[in-house]
C-alpha cells in the first residue's frame, strides 16, 4: 500500500506532538502568549520551507518535512516550558517509560498477531484482532509496571463513561 510510508512517518510525528501537546497551556497559564505565538509562527514557518523544499518529490518527502518540524521545534518549546517552570528533565523522560516500554509490547504483540495470522486472514480481522490484543498487552504492562498509573486510568475511564467530570468532586461542598 502506497500510504503505508506516510502513516509510519506521520505516526512518528504524533509521538511528538503527543508529548508537546501541553506546552502552549503552559505558555497562556503563566502570563506568556506571545512567546505561543512565535513558536506557532516559527513552526508554520518551517513547515511552508519544508513543503516547499519537499512538495517535488512527493507526499513521503512532505511528511518527512513535517516529522523533520516536528523535531526542529519540539525542543524549543520543551526548553521555553522549563525557563518558565523549572521541571526536571530527569522527572520527565522517566514519566515516558511506562508509556514507551507498554507501546513497545503493544507493537510486538500486533506484529505477532499479524504474522500469526498470516496473509490469507481477512485485513478488517487482522486489525481488529491485532488491535484488542495490543490493547490489552498495552494495559496489562501498564497494570504491571505502573498499577497506580493503571488505577488512575482506570478511574478516569469510569467517570467518562459515567459522565462524572473530576474537575467538580468536591467543589460543591
Amino acid at each position: 500500500m502506497p500510504v503505508v510510508p506516510v502513516l509510519r512517518i506521520l505516526a512518528a510525528a504524533g509521538i511528538i506532538d503527543s508529548m508537546a501537546s501541553f506546552r502552549g497551556d503552559i505558555l497562556s497559564a503563566m502570563g506568556k502568549p506571545s512567546w505561543r505565538l512565535w513558536q506557532s509562527g516559527l513552526s508554520c514557518l518551517l513547515y511552508l520551507v519544508g513543503f516547499w523544499i519537499a512538495y517535488r518529490y512527493g507526499i513521503v518527502a512532505i511528511a518527512w518535512a513535517y516529522l523533520l518540524r516536528r523535531a526542529i521545534v519540539f525542543p524549543i518549546g520543551q526548553w521555553t516550558v522549563r525557563r518558565l517552570i523549572g521541571f526536571s528533565w530527569r522527572v520527565y523522560g522517566q514519566g515516558l517509560v511506562v508509556p514507551l516500554l507498554a507501546g513497545a509490547a503493544m507493537l510486538g504483540a500486533m506484529v505477532w498477531i499479524k504474522a500469526w495470522m498470516g496473509s490469507s486472514a481477512p485485513l478488517a480481522g487482522v486489525i481488529f484482532v491485532s488491535a484488542f490484543f495490543g490493547f490489552s498487552v498495552f494495559a496489562g504492562a501498564v497494570h504491571l509496571s505502573a498499577p497506580e498509573i493503571f488505577r488512575e486510568g482506570r478511574l478516569l475511564f469510569e467517570q467518562a463513561t459515567r459522565g462524572e467530570d473530576r474537575r467538580t468532586e468536591g467543589a460543591s461542598s
